[in-house]
């Protein structure tokens, strides 16, 4: 899969249009050909645009956009989307680089991988009679709530497409893990192939994340930091 055929994926299913109040795009092909169009302008042949992933170089042919004009119309619209994208991209890959738990190094797999495991929690709570919402959006700690009329669990859903297990929790899901008693965290390894489910509750008595099966997540805490100019 070639760097224009990832950008319409990542408009399809991951960039939020302000013209369409944060909804994915449905005019995936317009907004390559206009960052296509905007290469041929520049002296860019042959998709080269797509290939590059200086954001610097980036950053500067946004600027050229302002006063550059194809017929009547600037794609700036168009380059604002693929600019976001590259962005995505390229934090993506720094993570890879910097991440000592194994994640897949394929963005659009890692999407199918993340999809298929959240199918396979809503399936299992749904065949035990829970109602399931996604709250992956809200950025509340948890992917999916599931409740029935006695009970209300907070899943945290992680895929992998391998069989071995390790996971990494964000700040704000390892914060929400430790303060709300129903929050669960759901496991799906092998999720492309034969999904296989492991669900973790925290134990009080003996201060460790355990699931059904007596599996035993081992804790390791890291630290991290944000820094920014004053």
């Amino acid at each position: 899969m070639n760097e224009a055929e990832k950008f319409e994926i990542w408009l399809k299913t991951l960039y939020p249009s302000p013209k369409k109040g944060g909804l994915p795009i449905t005019s995936e092909k317009t907004y390559r050909n206009g960052v296509r169009a905007l290469g041929v302008q520049l002296n860019i042949p042959n998709n080269e645009i797509f290939k590059i992933n200086d954001l610097q170089k980036l950053l500067d042919i946004r600027k050229k956009i302002d006063v550059l004009k194809l017929g009547d119309k600037n794609y700036s619209s168009h380059y604002n989307a693929f600019l976001k994208y590259k962005e995505f991209e390229i934090e993506n890959t720094s993570k890879l680089q910097t991440n000592q738990v194994f994640r897949q190094p394929d963005v659009f797999k890692r999407q199918e991988v993340e999809r298929s495991a959240i199918k396979k929690v809503k399936e299992y709570f749904e065949a035990l009679n829970f109602r399931v919402n996604s709250v992956e959006k809200d950025n509340v700690g948890w992917d999916l709530e599931a409740q029935n009329d006695d009970n209300k669990l907070l899943l945290e859903v992680k895929g992998l497409s391998g069989k071995k297990t390790a996971i990494e929790l964000s700040p704000n899901e390892f914060y929400q893990s430790q303060v709300e008693e129903k929050y669960r965290i759901c496991i799906v390894t092998n999720a492309l192939t034969s999904p296989t489910l492991n669900i973790f509750r925290f134990e009080v008595e003996t201060n460790k994340w355990t699931s059904e099966n007596g599996h035993t997540l081992l804790l390791e805490k890291v630290i991290g930091a944000r820094l920014k100019l004053d």
